[in-house]
């Protein structure tokens, strides 16, 4: 866990393919910083946390899209889809598509 996720979430359920997170609440260090008044889940922080649920290192971000704002205490769902060293993994949160990405991994 890197110094910007530390804390940051909690898994409540996983499998091969699906991990089920809640984040933690407005007073987390990341949340105060980004931004101040309306906490919301940097993008930076969405591609740390996938990096280690899956335990492999990001090598290349192929595309990404960011389609709504994840806020503190909210419970998000990564979904991935894995082909040796390409990975496409969707978040979704209230079962509604919130980003995207399509990576390269080792």
């Amino acid at each position: 866990m890197n110094q910007f996720t530390h804390n940051l979430y909690t898994i409540l359920d996983k499998s091969a393919n699906h991990f089920h997170i809640q984040l933690a609440d407005a007073s987390h260090p990341l949340f105060q910083a980004h931004f101040e008044n309306n906490p919301i889940l940097p993008a930076f922080s969405q591609l740390d946390i996938l990096q280690e649920l899956i335990k492999k290192e990001i090598v290349q971000i192929k595309k990404t899209k960011f389609k709504d704002v994840i806020k503190p205490l909210d419970i998000i769902t990564f979904i991935i889809k894995e082909d040796a060293s390409k990975l496409n993994a969707k978040i979704q949160k209230n079962e509604k598509t919130v980003s995207e990405m399509s990576l390269e991994v080792r």
